[in-house]
């Protein structure tokens, strides 16, 4: 499992370098996934729920400030 990932994120450094960026993005690794499906879907699958896990703790976040204060 570590060399799986190692190995992982040289190609996904690979993949920035050919693309002139230091820095890797998660395009490189869904670049380097595109010909293992079943990777690829639960890499988008894992990215889709942080969007909406984002998404829901802003709305949380921001209905519990309002609450907070009105009840001053």
């Amino acid at each position: 499992l570590p060399s799986f990932i190692i190995e992982t994120c040289h190609e996904a450094a690979a993949c920035a370098s050919y693309s002139r960026r230091a820095k890797i993005k998660v395009d490189d690794f869904k670049f380097m996934l595109r010909r293992d499906p079943k990777k690829l879907g639960r890499v988008t699958d894992l990215l889709n729920l942080e969007k909406e896990f984002k998404a829901k703790r802003k709305a949380f976040d921001t209905d519990e400030g309002v609450l907070g204060k009105e009840g001053d």
